[in-house]
């Protein structure tokens, strides 16, 4: 599988599963059920961030083989990358896209409070005979 292969894979996977969030939030509870994704999404992006931002450093090893072909530690060391907050701050809002989508559509389609309507009720009923 090529490179196409596995694009039409991942757009199949977001389609999936923004059709997934549109359904969770038109469900009857879906003021609840459909904060599940952008729950799960902003929890995966923040572990991405963490793990980004504590890969700071990293061991360089140079090799080098002798006259009968063992090899050999040449020099070892430590490296570091500084990455700086503006870095870990776009890392971070670019594994919060999905979220921002899902919570997008919970906005627009969850299911509104209902509104009570006089009559509409028992109670009401009988409040109404009452009078």
């Amino acid at each position: 599988m090529g490179i196409s292969g596995l694009f039409i894979i991942l757009i199949a996977i977001a389609v999936g599963l923004i059709f997934l969030q549109n359904k969770l939030c038109k469900s009857p509870n879906g003021r609840k059920i459909g904060l599940i994704l952008p729950l799960i999404s902003l929890i995966f992006s923040l572990l991405i961030v963490i793990e980004v931002s504590s890969k700071s450093s990293y061991e360089k090893t140079v090799m080098g083989t002798d006259e009968f072909g063992k090899s050999y530690i040449i020099s070892s060391q430590k490296q570091h990358t500084d990455l700086d907050l503006g870095s870990i701050i776009g890392i971070g809002i670019m594994f919060n896209l999905p979220t921002l989508i899902f919570l997008g559509e919970y906005f627009t389609f969850r299911p509104q409070k209902e509104k009570s309507v006089i009559g509409n009720t028992e109670l009401d009923k009988t409040k109404i005979q009452d009078l």
